[in-house]
């Protein structure tokens, strides 16, 4: 199976993100976002995380942040 990667505006990124989150809310689902470090991923995802709309469907929420690098805290 071969990959099919287009780019996208952050703005057209967020809002596909946000209405399948909403149109799924009651089934567990993941939304991967791809991309090198430092193409702005966080952002839009950190947006999505926390909208008031999305955060009142949930009983619980965690953030998790993977690195290229492992870094021991």
């Amino acid at each position: 199976m071969e990959a099919n990667f287009q780019k996208i505006s952050k703005n057209v990124l967020l809002n596909t993100i946000f209405n399948r989150l909403m149109a799924l809310m009651k089934k567990l689902i993941v939304i991967p976002i791809l991309g090198m470090g430092g193409r702005g991923k966080t952002t839009p995802a950190r947006k999505v995380y926390d909208n008031s709309n999305v955060c009142s469907q949930f009983d619980k929420h965690a953030w998790v942040t993977i690195s290229e690098e492992y870094n021991k805290r």
